[in-house]
């Protein structure tokens, strides 16, 4: 068993800084769990002038789905941005986001304990953070 993103289970001793990070990660994920816009994303109608077919099982051979429209792209990205939090915190070590992992989240978890209410709209600093991919 080991801690994902690491070769061996973060020991608090040996590794103090990713075992402050999987800690306030918990906290993290509490804090955005009843958030349902943080886990799922709603997509708008489809622009179509077809009718659905009656039965989804048997579709014609020329049947086509309908697009989601021009602007699905720029959609997507603004919605998708919220849903995509919980992955990237899960995936989050101390070395990503150019050693600045824990210090992002301390300063999510500041922004989220000074809101208001849950309604608040708030962009925390993981979701704005521009991550590279390793591969």
């Amino acid at each position: 068993q080991r801690d994902y993103g690491y070769f061996e289970c973060i020991q608090k001793e040996k590794h103090p800084e990713a075992a402050e990070l999987k800690r306030l990660k918990s906290i993290y994920l509490q804090k955005i769990a009843t958030d349902t816009e943080r886990w799922s994303v709603s997509f708008p109608p489809r622009t179509t002038l077809n009718k659905t077919p009656f039965s989804t099982t048997m579709l014609p051979q020329n049947y086509k789905v309908p697009s989601f429209g021009e602007d699905i792209d720029e959609y997507l990205e603004s919605e998708a941005l919220k849903a995509s939090l919980p992955c990237r915190l899960i995936t989050l070590t101390h070395r990503d986001l150019d050693g600045h992992g824990l210090t992002i989240v301390k300063e999510d978890l500041e922004k989220m304990n000074q809101q208001s209410s849950s309604s608040d709209a708030l962009l925390l600093k993981l979701e704005e953070a521009q991550i590279t991919m390793g591969w």
